[in-house]
């Protein structure tokens, strides 16, 4: 009895350590598009003029200029169906 117990505890173990890394992938692999999406530069208008500079180095609360045709990750609607709603021109992103 101790016996079968003990194993019955360690397969329940393992089987939540599975799930928890199975599902710890997929939230992975939903991240990578998403990554894909930014740029590795980034238009900021700084004292009337737009400077282009890494995006590391922009701050939080920040305009961007997004050029046309440019990748812009929007996080608020990646969950909803993957795909970013159209933006008016001249509109701002926040």
């Amino acid at each position: 009895m101790f016996y079968e117990a003990s194993s019955v505890l360690a397969s329940l173990a393992l089987l939540g350590h599975w799930f928890e890394m199975r599902a710890r992938g997929g939230a992975n692999d939903a991240m990578l598009p998403l990554l894909a999406l930014a740029p590795p530069r980034a238009l900021v208008p700084r004292a009337g003029e737009p400077v282009e500079g890494s995006t590391a180095e922009v701050r939080v609360g920040e305009i961007l200029l997004v050029r046309p045709g440019a990748k812009v990750a929007n996080p608020q609607h990646a969950h909803d169906n993957n795909e970013d709603p159209p933006l008016a021109k001249g509109s701002h992103f926040i």
